[in-house]
């Protein structure tokens, strides 16, 4: 896993947000025809700056298995599709399958780049 490029965020495609405040903070990504990673490095008023890291299969899958789940569990509030942002807040889902996600499952599906480990970001 390695930065691959750096883009603004008009040419990120957007899959699935891991985190957000006021946008993608970081997340899945499609890049040159693979699914990818992005985080968030730069950002001012107009242009946010993402860096693109390649993904193992193994990360690649692991990722889309957690978004799978996110989107069974709580709901498609983050997910984006070929149109752009699946805005589904008002079909989240119970309250139980929210909180079992968050409490047991939300920690193993993150991504964190080598050079970011033990930051917290």
């Amino acid at each position: 896993m390695r930065i691959i490029a750096r883009i603004e965020s008009s040419n990120l495609i957007k899959i699935f947000e891991h985190d957000r405040y006021d946008g993608m903070l970081k997340g899945l990504c499609k890049y040159k025809g693979k699914i990818q990673y992005a985080w968030l490095v730069d950002w001012d008023a107009d242009n946010w700056e993402y860096d693109i890291y390649s993904l193992s299969v193994f990360q690649r899958y692991w990722l889309l298995i957690g978004k799978f789940l996110f989107e069974l569990m709580v709901g498609m509030h983050s997910s984006y599709d070929n149109r752009g942002w699946i805005n589904r807040i008002g079909k989240l889902r119970d309250e139980r399958l929210r909180d079992f996600y968050f409490k047991y499952l939300n920690r193993f599906f993150r991504f964190k780049p080598p050079e970011l480990r033990g930051r917290h970001h």
